[in-house]
């Protein structure tokens, strides 16, 4: 993860979080078609996160790492809930190129039968 500092394209030693902003699908596909000079199509499998200002994204090394939403669980705490993995980008932290990442919840029957076929009990 990445905010305004670069850290020289070294790994963090410390596992780090970001706080980032879901962008919306028309505007992430808009700045992408302008930041990169033709035509970019983003599909419902996408998420874009990020800021129109950039600074803060995913980065190098953070593949396959949550997108997460926190939610008030009442009584029970706060909620986690994953809506996306890490998946592309066009560097770190640039202006209008939010990060871009799978949705999670177009594969959850996938997810749901490979964890049945392999003995895992699913709680929905």
């Amino acid at each position: 993860m990445t905010d305004e500092a670069s850290n020289g394209g070294k790994h963090a030693d410390v596992l780090q979080k970001v706080v980032v902003k879901v962008v919306s699908q028309a505007d992430c596909q808009d700045w992408y078609t302008t930041q990169v000079g033709k035509a970019v199509v983003l599909y419902d499998t996408h998420v874009c996160a990020g800021f129109q200002s950039g600074e803060k994204d995913a980065c190098q090394g953070d593949s396959g790492g949550p997108l997460l939403t926190i939610t008030d669980g009442g009584k029970d705490g706060n909620r986690a809930t994953t809506v996306g993995v890490v998946s592309a980008g066009i560097g770190c932290g640039r202006p209008k190129l939010p990060g871009l990442y799978t949705r999670v919840s177009r594969y959850i029957d996938w997810l749901f039968d490979k964890m049945k076929t392999r003995g895992v009990n699913v709680v929905v």
